[in-house]
């Protein structure tokens, strides 16, 4: 017989389970009153949080976006998401249909979450809001970003070549140095070397000499990479910012942090010295520099400045380099387009004197290598660098976008991912860099209207079902016209007022580079991640093991 004691326990129990089902029947009517008819986003196969925060954490959330949300948009689903957290579930919701991306991202769409971004002001940002993560309204953004836009206009750029043929013909050198010794070279390593020397050269008179072995260089290409896993790992797992003596990686990216800190600070230093030096201020018509640009821009400290110092030097050398990596990644695995990039750029240097044939190409050489732009457009296509898009918070009100409703307090990305791997380009998985060009041959030099920075041929249409042996789902997309792909599902800058402000100088550092390599050399291949593991990402999405290539003398 029970005592009085185990009643009372089983009654209290008993009305506990009771108030719990209705507080869940009251939620789940609150829920559907204010759904009103609307879809729930569409939870992506086989994911728990659990198992989200394990792909978070081994850097395998890309699967999401190139594998994963293209096929549930080929099954009629326009926003998905992924449940994340260990305890706590939260979602993260995806934009898989370009229809979409403008309310999202546009003139009048979503805020960046400080909560989300903040992280990343102690990665790039060395422990200070940045350009990247300050919020659009009320933060001093745009004032920032008016001011240095002018840097990366293309007539500014364009005088700017000469550094990136200097810091590019010492990695030729290195190149050969490595065939020489049948040394393979990690074509992600090479690249970023290289471009995070000619964005410190051309926006910030700065040579980290990071090809010859330089400190500081190494210490950028080293720590970033550090500090934005740290920054991962501890938002998520935040008893590593709680009590970060307990973890050696957490203690060796702050210390990496202070290293940064001081390549940003002696940067500032040494531009202010030379104006010191020559009794002149700053004239922007006359020294069009970034480093000039942020001097004379209104922030909050010397601090704040650092950090964007910091994040144009990460931001100018990741995303390009890894490009590159992703490019010849692909051209390697087809030869005959390999071929074809190299006959143009072979073309281009056989009409100019015996002499002047340096691979080198000028501004306005890019008109003549629009297959080679082509190659390197397709690999951003298929593996975008920052392959999750840039997230927003959904504020003030519910969003709604078609039959879908996002509860607002929730966050939301478009997924270049997703979108690059579309039905609508017809065969979203072939490396087809033939695809970027006209009837006539000539590169569509467009991009994105959404990607424009407001600062600085047709096909037939078919459709597309169980194409690029993708498999089938009952809907068909029509396959669009490359000239409506590239404005609306190619998005490697991100789209709206937030679009990527360096995008001139990426793809004009990007063909520059690719040019000279492809007209130099071939590949004798050593090693390439693995089909279905291409990637790893933390923030920025890199060849998983890199691509492994000797480099072996054309000419």
């Amino acid at each position: 017989m029970a005592t009085r004691a185990q009643v009372v326990v089983s009654a209290a129990a008993a009305a506990g389970a009771a108030a719990l089902a209705a507080a869940l029947f009251y939620l789940h009517t609150r829920r559907a009153k204010r759904r009103n008819g609307k879809k729930e986003p569409f939870c992506l196969p086989n994911t728990t949080g659990p198992k989200t925060m394990r792909a978070i954490m081994e850097g395998s959330t890309w699967k999401f976006h190139v594998y994963e949300a293209p096929a549930a948009k080929r099954a009629g689903h326009s926003v998905v998401y992924v449940p994340m957290g260990f305890f706590i579930e939260k979602k993260y919701h995806m934009v898989v249909d370009a229809q979409y991306v403008d309310k999202v991202l546009g003139s009048d769409g979503l805020e960046k979450h400080r909560e989300t971004y903040a992280p990343f002001d102690h990665a790039f940002g060395l422990g200070y809001k940045n350009l990247v993560t300050r919020k659009s309204k009320e933060d001093g953004w745009h004032p920032i970003r008016k001011k240095l836009a002018p840097f990366f206009a293309q007539t500014n750029l364009s005088k700017r070549m000469d550094g990136i043929h200097f810091k590019l013909k010492e990695m030729l050198e290195n190149f050969r140095k490595a065939e020489e010794k049948n040394e393979a070279l990690d074509m992600g390593a090479e690249f970023t070397k290289l471009t995070v020397d000619v964005i410190a050269a051309t926006a910030f008179d700065y040579d980290l000499k990071t090809q010859q072995g330089g400190e500081e260089g190494e210490a950028i290409l080293e720590g970033i990479p550090l500090l934005l896993k740290e920054a991962i790992m501890s938002h998520h797992v935040p008893v590593r910012k709680w009590f970060p003596f307990l973890f050696p990686e957490v203690i060796k990216a702050n210390k990496m942090r202070e290293k940064l800190t001081d390549i940003s600070l002696k940067i500032l230093r040494l531009r202010r010295e030379k104006e010191k030096e020559t009794g002149k201020a700053i004239d922007l018509a006359k020294d069009n520099t970034l480093v000039a640009r942020i001097l004379e821009a209104e922030y909050e400290s010397e601090m704040h400045r650092a950090a964007d110092v910091m994040t144009f030097l990460f931001a100018g050398h990741d995303t390009t380099g890894f490009t590159l990596s992703w490019t010849v990644f692909e051209l390697v695995k087809h030869p005959e387009k390999l071929r074809k990039a190299q006959q143009q750029i072979d073309a281009l240097m056989s009409e100019r004197p015996a002499e002047k044939r340096d691979g080198l190409i000028s501004f306005e050489d890019f008109a003549k290598i629009p297959y080679i732009y082509g190659c390197i457009r397709e690999a951003m296509r298929m593996w975008p660098v920052v392959v999750a898009g840039s997230s927003r918070q959904i504020r003030g009100k519910d969003l709604v976008l078609g039959d879908y409703l996002i509860p607002k307090g929730e966050t939301i990305a478009v997924s270049q991912g997703a979108l690059g791997r579309a039905a609508e380009w017809g065969d979203p998985n072939t490396y087809r860099p033939e695809r970027w060009l006209s009837e006539g041959g000539a590169s569509l030099e467009g991009v994105s209207e959404a990607s424009r920075d407001p600062d600085v041929s047709p096909g037939r249409s078919t459709e597309a079902g169980d194409r690029d042996g993708q498999g089938g789902s009952g809907q068909k997309e029509k396959v669009l016209p490359i000239s409506e792909l590239q404005k609306k599902f190619w998005l490697p800058f991100s789209s709206g007022p937030r679009n990527c402000v360096g995008m001139n100088l990426a793809l004009m550092e990007a063909r520059v580079v690719l040019a000279a390599v492809l007209y130099f050399f071939d590949f004798e291949v050593r090693k390439l991640p693995e089909p279905g593991e291409e990637m790893q990402t933390y923030a920025i999405a890199k060849p998983k093991g890199g691509v492994w290539v000797v480099p072996r003398h054309r000419r």
